[in-house]
């Protein structure tokens, strides 16, 4: 895809940022919607954290540019549709007995940001170890 067209679908930088970070978060909100349907809850707590930070892996531009592009309201509409999914696995989580009672979207937001950002930074690029550190933070969340 050449420059020209990239500018007559976006106005500016922020919007292309912006409808890539849309994507993703859509993504990870359906993921979250999707493992409210296993049966084991941290099991499906562990396997969307996993998945979320394996999918990064493969994109570091992406997993960078997702704390960036939230000035829009399309963008902040993307967010709330994650955290209300985030919020509904975290409390059958709790219901279940499998999470802390304490555990929040925010600590959710703060751990895995925390580790895709330090493994942006060391140019770590093995989907593995992006997974491995998707479940520690499940495991830092469990019951």
């Amino acid at each position: 895809m050449g420059k020209a067209t990239v500018y007559r679908s976006f106005p500016s930088k922020g919007h292309l940022m912006a409808a890539v970070a849309i994507e993703r978060l859509e993504w990870m909100a359906d993921l979250a919607h999707a493992a409210l349907a296993d049966e084991d809850a941290a099991h499906a707590v562990e396997r969307v954290f996993a998945d979320i930070l394996e999918h990064q892996a493969g994109d570091l531009a992406v997993a960078g540019s997702l704390a960036a592009a939230d000035e829009l309201p399309e963008v902040e509409s993307a967010a709330a549709t994650l955290t209300a999914a985030f919020d509904a696995l975290i409390a059958r989580g709790r219901l279940e007995g499998a999470l802390r009672d304490d555990a929040s979207h925010e600590e959710i937001a703060l751990l895995m940001g925390g580790a895709a950002r330090m493994l942006r930074e060391q140019g770590e690029r093995d989907p593995d170890v992006w997974r491995r550190y998707g479940k520690l933070v499940a495991a830092a969340l469990r019951a």
